[in-house]
């Protein structure tokens, strides 16, 4: 598991622990003197290594929901059609917009595009509007995992939410 971020004084605090370990075990002190200059070089070295520029601003959230699914390319649509299990495709795409159903039908075979219609037109009648908007969610989630993953590409004119 990966440490978490360390400021610059426990950085140089390890390495001065460290130091101390190796010179103990060679028999030789650490001065105090020794161990300001040791840090004084230290925080020049790590000033050095430091970009100048603020941080980055963290990644802009996008405002994503089921009926941008058009936005991703044919590719990734494949890899979210193969992560999402088909009874939860089904019900989300119960009465789903026609762009949507048109890109999921174009990026499947023949067959288990008739197969996911007639359960999603089956489920339509029977499903309540909140158990499709779960299935809908899980989509989605599903989707955005994928494209923080890079196996899903989200093309412009998504809003960004901020």
């Amino acid at each position: 598991m990966p440490e978490p971020h360390l400021d610059d004084d426990e950085i140089l605090n390890r390495a001065i622990a460290c130091l101390r370990q190796v010179l103990a075990a060679c028999g030789l002190p650490l001065s105090a003197a020794d161990e300001q200059a040791i840090v004084a070089e230290g925080r020049a070295v790590l000033a050095d290594l430091m970009p100048s520029a603020p941080p980055p601003e963290p990644p802009r959230r996008l405002e994503f929901t089921f009926d941008d699914l058009p936005h991703i390319d044919g590719h990734g649509l494949q890899s979210l059609l193969r992560h999402v299990p088909f009874d939860v495709l089904a019900l989300a795409l119960a009465g789903a917009p026609s762009p949507v159903e048109r890109h999921l039908l174009r990026n499947m075979t023949r067959r288990r595009g008739r197969m996911l219609l007639e359960e999603a037109a089956r489920l339509a009648g029977e499903a309540s509007p909140q158990a499709v908007a779960a299935a809908r969610d899980k989509v989605v989630k599903a989707a955005c995992r994928l494209a923080e993953c890079g196996l899903v590409v989200i093309s412009e004119g998504i809003e960004s939410a901020d």
